[in-house]
């Protein structure tokens, strides 16, 4: 495997070697020239996508542009090269909507789940580059619209970056139904209980709806849209002056915050869950647990994707434990190592035509 530039001022996780590692190796040894990094959200995918930029650039002399379609995630990418020492020559910021970008040899597509649009496909046309590095926690399409990279790399999921300490372990919550009212009753009904939390919904209406009952009852909330301004409204969250960003998905790329305790998830397939409630699981160190809110009709509940440490149910407007019965659990798994250690032989001499007879005695 590829031996990695160690950055005095970056955290060492194996799975991130992992993956650039076998990066470079596809590069280098297979001269793979498009690759897709699958990674969760707060795995750190800007770290590995610096880390490989830094080694082509030098081993190889590689130019470097960044591309992603919120300005955030640019600016995000600028100022971790900088501030934790990556300090990559020249790295080029591209937006996703850029007219005429400049040439690069290495362009690394953040969120590369749109790197199947027509945008990106012009920044490919103008760019030119000769490697091309996609990023993404979420690469799949509702549209059906193709990634073309020629490999994939997935290492470390959700369950096991938590289990391993990277992400914060999470309670889970399943409302009755996913509203404006609903959710607004149940915020209004506890607001300690979910402390600062972001909310997400389909329709700007519904978002006003719960922003305009939340500060009718004296919780201050925000609506983020796109002609907000986000920056005053996410610093705000920041210190505590607010209490819920509500939005449709403004919020899903390109925004951090480790004091996010709660997130509303609402409704949706297993790409923009993953994207939504991804925004609750960075650590901070005021909660043991952080909270993850959906519905019970959604396609996609998150204890698919990881292990919740306690999972709670709406019923008559009260929360029910869901709770594994540890006996029950127990006994099944001893049922399964009696099975496994069970020695099972046959009688041929009771079966005609043994090799093709589908049914046969166990003695």
């Amino acid at each position: 495997m590829s031996k990695i530039l160690v950055v005095p001022g970056v955290e060492s996780r194996p799975y991130q070697e992992r993956i650039i590692s076998k990066t470079l190796d596809f590069i280098g040894k297979d001269g793979v020239k498009s690759i897709l990094i699958n990674s969760p959200t707060g795995s750190g995918k800007t770290v590995i996508g610096l880390s490989i930029a830094l080694q082509l650039q030098q081993q190889y002399g590689y130019s470097v542009g960044w591309s992603a379609m919120r300005r955030e995630l640019l600016s995000q990418a600028c100022l971790e090269n900088v501030t934790k020492g990556f300090n990559i020559q020249n790295l080029v910021p591209i937006s996703m909507f850029a007219k005429n970008p400049e040439h690069v040899d290495v362009l690394i597509v953040d969120e590369a789940q749109h790197d199947a649009t027509e945008s990106m496909g012009t920044i490919h046309g103008k760019v030119k580059p000769s490697i091309v590095i996609g990023l993404s926690a979420t690469p799949w399409r509702s549209d059906r619209a193709s990634l073309c990279f020629e490999k994939q790399i997935q290492d470390a999921g959700i369950g096991t970056l938590i289990r391993d300490g990277y992400l914060a372990p999470f309670h889970h919550y399943n409302l009755e139904e996913y509203t404006a009212a609903s959710v607004s009753r149940a915020i209004l009904d506890c607001p300690s209980k979910w402390g600062k939390s972001v909310v997400f919904f389909r329709e700007q209406r519904d978002c006003a709806k719960v922003v305009h009952e939340l500060r009718c009852n004296g919780i201050t909330a925000e609506l983020v849209t796109a002609d907000s301004d986000r920056e005053a409204q996410v610093a705000a969250f920041r210190t505590g002056e607010v209490q819920v960003l509500v939005n449709m998905m403004i919020l899903t790329e390109g925004y951090d915050e480790p004091s996010l305790q709660t997130v509303f998830v609402r409704p949706s397939t297993k790409g923009p869950s993953l994207q939504m409630a991804g925004r609750v699981f960075r650590q901070h160190p005021d909660f043991a647990f952080k909270q993850v809110v959906q519905c019970q009709k959604t396609k996609y509940p998150m204890v698919r994707a990881a292990h919740a440490a306690e999972s709670y149910m709406q019923h008559g407007g009260q929360w029910l434990s869901i709770a594994t019965n540890k006996n029950i659990e127990k006994m099944a798994q001893e049922s399964i190592k009696l099975i496994v250690n069970t020695e099972v032989t046959f009688d041929k001499s009771k079966i005609k035509n043994f090799k093709d007879k589908k049914r046969f005695k166990v003695d």
